[in-house]
């Protein structure tokens, strides 16, 4: 099981989405140039949802990356100064 804030990605409803616009095109001499005004279409909306997808995926991880780095500079920062405190005290003991 994975822990993820993104939406479920179906590229299933997609392609069904272009099958549906591409599936009733006709490509005889009179219609060609309608069909492939329609399909140029279709494609288009197909790469725009694909393009909006990742675009969204990319900006979610990048968060996620941000908030990862940040936490590991506190993490490494308070590493390096606890055995220089405990330096300290053991100086100002003796």
């Amino acid at each position: 099981m994975t822990l993820s804030l993104l939406p479920k990605y179906n590229s299933d409803s997609f392609i069904a989405k272009f099958r549906e616009k591409t599936n009733a095109l006709k490509w005889d001499s009179e219609s060609a140039n309608s069909s492939l005004d329609s399909l140029f279409d279709a494609v288009e909306e197909l790469a725009i949802d694909e393009i909006t997808y990742y675009k969204g995926k990319r900006h979610r991880s990048a968060i996620w990356s941000g908030i990862l780095r940040g936490l590991g500079w506190f993490f490494g920062s308070v590493g390096i100064l606890l055995p220089l405190s405990s330096i300290g005290e053991s100086a100002a003991s003796s």
